[in-house]
Formats: structure tokens, sequence, C-alpha cells
């Protein structure tokens, strides 16, 4: 019998395990609150892992620990152990900066949060604590109970302190921080407009401009005098515009205009500070009256109700009366009790919508519709400050898109008379070349308008006394324009030794007196009021009110520029207003070229006029709280050109007539002529020219067909006028 070997194949597996080692990861606690931790961190040996810690806990990290020694054992797979132990040590809070400082009111002490609740925050139970400089306590609601201040009582404004405090568990840490400022000059209110109230209905209104501030959260309240409450914070509050505030639908009676200001980390005294201003008083007007309020805008589909754009800068005629308001898509005046008819005049639009209201003695609405008379207008305007030898002299271009139509990229223009030399503007020119001055914009969107600013120099020589400085702008849109008569506009300046820096220069439709207001050639008369701060500080809110005389038409106002920003509005039976908000306008001691403004608004007269019937009219210019600075007088008088003509005794040739592209006109007698100019029917000057010819030969091609008219001043000193047809 056979045996049969079988051979064995041995496989040897060799292993080589790492030293088993327990690192123990600790975080301490914070002072006394048993937030500490351990956490073992092993390597080595053979997986998996069993803990025993000396509590008896099984897990890797065992945490809510206090100060003290805490011991763990770690076995591997293989029964390897480890014993480590690690000590959790108590930390103070350390060093805290807290270096925001605030203002607080006059008389608080310094309060200061610097413990918002947090992970180690103070507990809501636990006693306030106590500082080496004053108290550390627990804010009391609403603002509580987890927020905690300093209050170390009455310290240095400005100041830096160093503060050690410590907790009713016995930990500690330093605080450094950095002390605030008591309000010691507050904000000013300048009240500009104060509406009286019917006795059944709360009508009153307040308008009035503050000074910018910094200082925090600042609140308006209207308190009523004698009231304990901050009665009417916020409530019934309307921005007007930057700066400007209004508080309306108030009772008869006074008022305390308030700042409020609002500490965020003062609020342990009542939210801040508060102080009296000014006390306004609200004229009772009766029982028999109510008001009118509603809106102006767009009538796109003409349904007569207001739901589409509005419509701005229109002054609203009621009547009987007649009683003048201005909407900027807005508008609410208060009226004897009756039944009223409301009209609107604005250029480019027409009323499409009749309103009316009866009003007994509360507020009746009427919105008034309106529509597009040609799809795109787009006016300019320029006006100019006086013109001395040696000083600067400013010009405002005014551009107003008057319709409901994007007016797509614009090009503006200024040409300057060469005499000058040009400083600056603003907005930056694209371009300044020679005497042009050139900017590219955006779109004027509906009823949207801008200004532009420009300063030049006059040469210090005397010899340019009564030399007329002519200036010229003109505006370009991508779009077509319905209009182009208004497209252009222009400004002659005499240069004067002398002024008074206060004035208000009126300026008719032809420009062919500075004394007569031609009954059958001038439609409109451009008012230029001039103003300059020469006291001896800078002059925070300027006022300027015009009281139109009865021979002016409220209703045909059309501003046409202003040399800052501004606020204007018709009231009552036809007052003027512009406020000039936070114009921080400098004395001419500190900057003389900076110490001017100007307005300039265009009026018709009321028709029909009667010849000699004297058009006089005054301005009063309020300096912030300073009495009103009276312009002279300026006076036109009513006139027919025929009495003009015969005074020069011969009328100008004008030809042909109508014109195509050229046009001819001379003075009989060979009488020189030495100035020009041809407006437009609304009074526009499109044309200006001086020299000293027999006859003057004018290039009319590009002119818009319609009517001109033509003015020349002769060698002998007198202006003659005729009219020609551009066909």
């Amino acid at each position: 019998m056979k045996r049969a070997l079988f051979g064995c194949a041995h496989l040897f597996v060799s292993t080589t395990a790492w030293a088993l080692t327990v690192d123990l990861q600790v975080q301490n606690e914070t002072c006394s609150y048993a937030d500490g931790s351990v956490y073992a961190a092993v390597s080595g040996g053979v997986p998996p892992y069993t803990y025993l810690w000396g509590g008896g806990e099984t897990t890797e990290g065992i945490s809510n620990l206090g100060s003290g020694t805490y011991s763990v054992t770690v076995t591997d797979f293989v029964g390897t152990q480890v014993t480590e132990q690690a000590t959790v040590i108590s930390a103070d809070y350390g060093t805290l900066d807290y270096n925001y400082p605030h203002p607080y009111c006059p008389g608080q002490n310094y309060h200061e949060f610097f413990f918002p609740p947090g992970p180690h925050g103070i507990p809501v139970d636990v006693s306030p604590w106590s500082s080496s400089l004053g108290i550390i306590a627990q804010v009391p609601p609403p603002a509580g109970p987890n927020n905690w201040y300093l209050d170390p009582g009455s310290i240095a404004p400005g100041s830096s302190q160093s503060v050690t405090f410590w907790d009713v568990n016995g930990c500690s840490g330093t605080l450094n921080f950095t002390a605030g400022y008591p309000i010691t000059v507050w904000p000013s209110f300048t009240v500009v407009d104060v509406q009286g109230s019917c006795t059944s209905q709360g009508t009153g209104k307040v308008t009035f401009v503050t000074t910018p501030t910094t200082m925090g959260d600042m609140y308006y309240i209207l308190k009523p005098e004698g009231s304990t409450e901050y009665e009417g914070w916020e409530t019934n509050l309307e921005t007007v515009a930057p700066d400007v505030y209004a508080f309306g639908y108030l009772e008869p009676g006074n008022y305390w205009l308030l700042y409020r200001l609002a500490l965020t980390y003062s609020l342990l005294q009542g939210g801040g500070c508060t102080t009296d201003s000014i006390l306004v008083t609200i004229p009772d007007l009766g029982p028999t009256c109510g008001s009118i309020s509603g809106s102006t805008y767009m009538d796109y589909n003409s349904d007569c109700i207001d739901t589409e754009a509005n419509a701005t800068n229109v002054v609203v005629e009621i009547q009987p009366g007649p009683i003048y308001t201005t909407s900027n898509g807005g508008y609410s005046v208060v009226v004897p009790n009756g039944s009223y008819t409301l009209t609107t005049s604005v250029a480019a639009i027409a009323q499409s919508c009749p309103a009316g209201a009866t009003v007994n003695g509360a507020n009746t609405i009427a919105n008034i519709g309106h529509q597009a008379t040609i799809p795109l207008d787009v006016a300019i305007s320029l006006a100019s400050g006086p013109a001395r030898p040696g000083f600067q002299v400013h010009h405002t271009v005014h551009v107003e898109n008057l319709s409901s139509s994007s007016s797509g990229a614009t090009t503006t223009t200024l040409t300057f008379d060469p005499t000058l030399s040009y400083i600056s503007a603003t907005p930056t020119p694209s371009t300044v070349s020679g005497n042009t001055i050139t900017w590219n914009g955006s779109a004027l969107d509906l009823f949207q308008d801008r200004d532009y600013q420009i300063q030049l120099q006059v040469p210090p020589d005397v010899g340019l006394i009564g030399t007329e400085l002519l200036a010229s702008a003109t505006i370009a849109v991508a779009n077509t324009d319905g209009d182009v008569s208004n497209n252009t506009a222009s400004a002659s300046i005499t240069v004067t030794g002398s002024f008074d820096p206060n004035d208000k220069t009126a300026y008719t439709s032809t420009r062919g007196s500075n004394e007569l207001y031609f009954i059958d050639q001038d439609e409109w008369i451009d008012y230029v009021i001039r103003y300059q701060n020469t006291g001896t500080d800078t002059a925070f809110t300027i006022v300027v009110t015009d009281t139109l005389p009865a021979t002016l038409d409220p209703a045909s106002i059309s501003l046409v520029s202003a040399s800052h920003a501004h606020i204007w509005s018709v009231q009552g039976q036809g007052t003027l207003k512009f406020i000039f908000p936070n114009i921080l306008l400098p004395d001419s001691n500190v900057n003389e070229p900076m110490s001017h403004g100007l307005i300039s608004f265009r009026i018709r007269p009321k028709q029909p006029l009667s010849a000699g019937t004297a058009i006089q009219n005054i301005t009063n210019i309020y300096f912030d709280f300073n009495p009103p600075v009276i312009t002279e007088p300026s006076v036109l008088v009513a006139e027919f050109s025929t009495d003009i003509t015969e005074r020069i005794g011969s009328s100008p040739m004008l030809y042909p007539n109508p014109a195509k592209n050229r046009v001819f006109i001379e003075l009989p007698n060979n009488t020189f002529i030495i100035e020009s100019r041809i407006t437009t029917i609304d009074g526009r000057v499109v044309h200006g020219w001086k020299g000293s010819v027999r006859r003057l030969d004018l290039d009319v091609e590009r002119f818009p067909a319609g009517v001109y008219h033509f003015g020349v001043r002769s060698s002998d000193g007198g202006w003659e006028y005729a009219s020609f047809v551009k066909e």
C-alpha cells in the first residue's frame, strides 16, 4: 500500500504597532462658569480604542468642566493602556477695548454699553458688577435684560479710561474705552412757511428747514404748547426736499418744534436728547373754511382717472378768487366754503379733465388731468449776475423738458462774450474751446430739468464800464423737438463800476427797452433777482418772496433759472416764494465770487393792458433770521412801440418779407445801425449783433419757420422795430 505525501505551504504575517499615544487638548473655563473641556486625541496602538475618565465617562471628550485636574485611560484593541491627565484652569475676562465715542445729552452721566449678550455674557440672575470707576449695571427694559452698561458718572469728555471690573463670581477684566462728548451745538430750525387752520378741520401746516447733522438718528417733533407728551412724533411729517420738511393737518394753536436725537448708546435716560427750539403759531382761520387737495397728472388714456405720471411745476388757479397754489404732482390749499373751478397753466401740456370742488368745512379731492400739446418740447434759459471790472461774473443755464416724453441724449452749449475768460463750471463741461462751453448729457425724462453754473472773469479794465457783454445758450436733443423756438436763449449784461448787490431787473420779450413794455410786440417779462451776502458770516437759509402786483398774471409764471438748489411755490392771491435751504452762502469778505446768487422767472402781464400802465414790482430777500432786504422797485411802463418809432422819426426798411435765406434791414437818412436783436414771438432772443453798418445783411436760413421781431438801435441811440416771416 502506497502512501501519498502532501506538502504544506506556510504564510507568515509580520505586524509592527506604533506606540499608543494620548494627547489631551484643553479648553479652559471662563472664570467660574464651568465651561471648560478636555478632548483625548489618540494615535498609535491598535484601534479601536476605549476611554475611561476619572469620573466614569467613556467618551472621547468631556465638557462643562470647572477648574481642576482630569485624567483618562485609553485602551487599544490588543489591551495596551495609556493614562494621561490635564488641568483646566480658570481664565478671567482679559482686556476689552471699546473705542467708539458717541455724543451724549447735556446733564447726563456718560453711559456706554460694552457687554451685549454672548456665549459668556452675564447671566440674568447675577447681581450688577462693580468696577474701579463706576458701576456696571443691567440695562432696564425695554432695552434689557441681557445688555450691560458702564455708568462711570461725570468724566472728562473725550478722555480715555481704563476700568478694572469684577463680577460676583470673582472674575475680573479690564475695559479700555474713550468717552464721547456732550451735545453743545444743536442743529438749527428755520420756519419758512406757516399755513393757518380751519376751526373744524386740521388744515394747518408748518414748513421748516434744518441744518444737516451727522449726530445719529434725528427725529422731528411738533408738540402742542403745554403738553408733557411728545405728541406728533413723526406724525404727518412730509419731506419736501433735502433738509426741508413740513408738518401738516394741524389744528389751530401753538406748537413747539423740537429735535429729538436718539443716541444708540444713551438709551438709559428716555432714549435720547430733546430740546425746545421754536414756538410756532397756527392761526385760526375760523369755522367757514375747508381745503381742496388732489393731484396733477398726465391722462394718457383719456379716462380722467389718476393712474399715470405726475405733472410737476404746475400752477393751479382756483376761481372765484383767484387763489393760487403750486403742484409738484400733488397740492393742497385752504379756501373759504363755497364752490370752485380749478384750472392750470403749463407749457407743452394742457388741462384735459375739468376740475371742480365744493367745500363745506372739510377736505375735497380734485384731481386734474392733462394731455400733451406736442410730443416733445425742451427749453433752455440763461441768466447772469452783475459784471464789474476785475470781478467774476456768474452765468446760470437752465434746461427743462416741458413735456412728458424723453428727450434722448442732450448737447448743451454756452457761448460767452470773448471779452471774458473761463474759470470753472458745474457740472464739468465735456469741452471748453475758446469762448464756447459744451456739455454732452444724458436724456431729460418727463418734466426733468438740469442746471449749469458757470464762473467767468471780467478783465480789470475800468474802460469796460458801460460795455454790453453778450452770451447765448443752445440745447440740442436726439429726439425730435416739437418746438425749437425755445432751444436758444441769450443774455446781455452791462459792465458797471458799482451796483446794489440786491436788486431786481425786468427784461421784456423784445429786449427793446429797459423802461417800456411794448403792448403790440412784447409778450413776457423776464425778472432777474440778484442777491449777495454782504454780512459777516455764512447765510444758511435764504428765502425770497415776491408779492406780485395786480398787473401780472400768477397763472403764467415759469421758472427760468436759479444759481442754487431751491424749491418754489405760488400762494394766495399771487405771492411767489423761493426757498434756498442750507445754501451756505459765504459772506463777501470771505469769498466774494461765491457770495452771489440769482433767480430768474418769466411772467405775462394781465390783459388787456392799457398804455401808460406802470408795472411795478419789488422783492423781499431774507437772510436767515434777519429782517428782509427790499430791492428797489423794478418799473416798466406799458406803451405802444409806435411811440418810440415816432420819437426816432422813421421806421426801418426790412426786405424781403417773407424771407427764405437772407434778410436785409436799413435805416433811412444814412443812419448807422450799431446793434440788433431778433426775437421769437415768445420773446426769446435768437440773434444778437453789435457793430456799425448802414445796412445789415443776416443769414436766416437755419431759422425755423415762423414770425420774428427785429429790433435795431441807431447811432442816434433809439430803437426801432419791424416783424418778418421766415418761410
